[in-house]
């Protein structure tokens, strides 16, 4: 079937570079399992980018969400903080895993962005004042317009082999 994607790895793989050449090494990764839906990409951008940065994967700093829950964000965020050795950076593969892990943070007396790195993924804001998280933005609605152009393609031109085009998701400095 025809359709518009972003592929995950990329944005990951590029989270995981900034953060380590930023001097992290101990960072953490907020998703879901790597069956569902497209997680396999994030954890292949994610594996890829520690071992080119020659870091460990530590397998206690990536919680495994079975939903989109901030809650179970926030809860996996304070276990994380608790450990001996917690992260110094976390990507969350959906910014609604970034908010839960910074109220955690919040709570823990430390802020997003001088005590602990944390990169996203949606653009997604919650309900505070200003943007602040740097985040990779889901571009939606490009995906959107271009699978019409391809639809509209096919309306017009007649029948074509299925195929699929690759939205670049744009990195949002914060």
């Amino acid at each position: 079937v025809s359709a518009t994607w972003v592929d995950h790895t990329k944005p990951t793989l590029q989270a995981v570079q900034m953060l380590a050449a930023l001097g992290h090494k101990r960072i953490g990764l907020l998703t879901r399992p790597a069956d569902a839906l497209f997680y396999s990409q994030v954890f292949d951008g994610f594996r890829r980018g520690m071992e080119e940065a020659g870091l460990e994967v530590d397998e206690s700093m990536i919680p495994i969400f079975p939903t989109f829950s901030s809650l179970l964000a926030y809860s996996a965020m304070k276990r994380l903080l608790e450990l001996p050795k917690p992260p110094t950076a976390i990507i969350a593969s959906r910014d609604i895993y970034a908010e839960g892990a910074f109220h955690a943070i919040s709570e823990a007396k430390l802020v997003v962005g001088r005590d602990i790195s944390m990169i996203g993924f949606d653009d997604v804001t919650w309900p505070l004042k200003d943007k602040f998280l740097t985040t990779f933005r889901e571009p939606c609605e490009e995906m959107g317009a271009e699978a019409v152009r391809m639809l509209m393609d096919r309306v017009v031109n007649g029948w074509r082999p299925p195929e699929k085009k690759e939205i670049e998701a744009p990195f949002v400095l914060r």
